[in-house]
């Protein structure tokens, strides 16, 4: 049995023994610490879609940027790619 399990076995075996106001404050920090971690969670799934993101516009550039080089059209590349013709104009200019 790990030593983090036997501290959970403890603390609730300890409860027992609390005031009603000891178990409410443990409860609180508890809650708190479970909200803070599902906060920590959401903003890493977000900063993770965020990166996805990046990554996939990344790749339809650089295949925009070849198909500009076989003078495939503006259009074309804008349907394929699903960047818009601006972005494409953008990636013209040196």
């Amino acid at each position: 049995m790990t030593t983090q399990v036997r501290m959970v076995y403890y603390e609730a075996l300890d409860q027992f023994n609390w005031y009603a106001a000891e178990l409410t404050a443990y409860s609180t920090v508890i809650k708190k610490q479970l909200n803070y971690e599902a906060k920590l969670e959401q903003k890493y799934d977000e900063g993770k879609a965020e990166v996805l993101v990046a990554g996939k516009i990344a790749k339809a550039q650089e295949i925009a940027k070849k198909l500009l080089k076989q003078n495939m059209a503006i259009t074309t590349i804008a349907e394929l790619t699903e960047l818009t013709e601006q972005q494409i104009k953008e990636l013209q200019q040196p």
